[in-house]
């Protein structure tokens, strides 16, 4: 957190300082040379944004610093935006329209209206055109540990292996980290017969699609990116497996200021932030199986939290309405 760090601040206060200075040195000789004018008006820019992030109050945000190679960045993400939306909105005379696939959470659009200020939109929910009865089935796992156990990854491994002897390979493996993705990788590379892609190994993202494209076998193991935007039709990605509920990483600092704003605030930011968000993004992942009328596969959420823990719920009631088994048993009989 930026304002925390003391050190940081007085540093940055000085260069600030001496920006300031090259401003007003470079002011007579920045209309004849196009490069001066641009150092100049970076150096301004660089003052105006920092100041209004070490003293501007007005607004509640998240500030932090970033070390790079040739230097540091500064960041600010407001906390409490909807205001801000809410007054733009009010003041364009026209009419909005936001529409998506992810934006409620169970049936309902709260959250979401709530982010953006919007008090009293008209909201509507359609259904999908697939048969999700007749196309897929949600395999959920109950003898595994949770993800935050040591054992998660070698037994999440085994999971994988058994089902990817039943899809014949043809799955996308979605991860929250990095870490997780290679640890999980290494495992089954002694444990698959099928061609192994990971999107930690160097290869663009498009290669990476093309070639999961061309093997129908292989089986594509992604982060983030991964979760949405992703269309593979047909029978190449007939398996989609999420390694763990996509909650944001705790030492994440937007979240880490969001969390102790909503605190402050009297609000619960785990219930009202943190599975709300979570809830999104497993939509998202999940919205990669089924991308065409003519698509059937196999979901897999192996985060036994879904089921055991009291939020869960509102998780299962997000995403569609696949009939549910936690029996290989019915997995095997699916792809039969």
């Amino acid at each position: 957190n930026l304002k925390e760090n003391g050190a940081f601040l007085v540093a940055l206060n000085s260069v600030m300082g001496l920006l300031s200075d090259l401003v007003s040195n470079l002011e007579n000789l920045k209309e004849k040379n196009t490069d001066i004018e641009i150092i100049s008006r970076n150096a301004e820019n660089f003052v105006e944004n920092g100041e209004k992030i070490m003293f501007d109050n007005a607004m509640a945000s998240a500030n932090w610093y970033a070390a790079t190679k040739s230097g540091f960045e500064l960041h600010s993400v407001p906390l409490s935006p909807e205001n801000l939306f809410r007054n733009f909105v009010e003041s364009t005379e026209s009419c909005w329209v936001f529409t998506s696939a992810t934006l409620a959470i169970a049936d309902g659009f709260t959250h979401f209206l709530n982010r953006l200020g919007l008090k009293d939109a008209s909201t509507s929910r359609w259904g999908s055109p697939f048969h999700f009865k007749e196309q897929s089935l949600l395999y959920l796992p109950q003898e595994i540990s949770f993800p935050n156990t040591h054992e998660y990854n070698s037994e999440f491994a085994e999971q994988c292996k058994a089902i990817l002897n039943i899809t014949k390979g043809k799955a996308l493996i979605l991860f929250t980290s990095f870490k997780d993705l290679d640890t999980v990788y290494k495992i089954l590379q002694d444990k698959v017969d099928y061609p192994l892609m990971a999107q930690s190994r160097g290869q663009p993202t498009y290669q990476l699609l093309e070639e999961f494209r061309r093997d129908t076998d292989s089986v594509l193991l992604g982060t983030v990116s991964f979760w949405e935007g992703i269309d593979v039709k047909g029978e190449a990605l007939s398996c989609v497996i999420i390694h763990r509920l996509p909650f944001e990483h705790p030492g994440d600092p937007i979240l880490k200021a969001r969390v102790s704003y909503m605190y402050s605030n009297g609000q619960d930011p785990f219930n009202e932030w943190q599975v709300p968000t979570a809830v999104l993004s497993l939509k998202q992942g999940v919205g990669r199986l089924l991308r065409d009328d003519s698509d059937k596969g196999l979901l897999v959420i192996c985060d036994s939290r879904i089921t055991k823990m009291a939020y869960g719920k509102r998780f299962l009631e997000s995403i569609p309405d696949y009939p549910r088994t936690s029996e290989l048993a019915d997995v095997r009989e699916f792809f039969r």
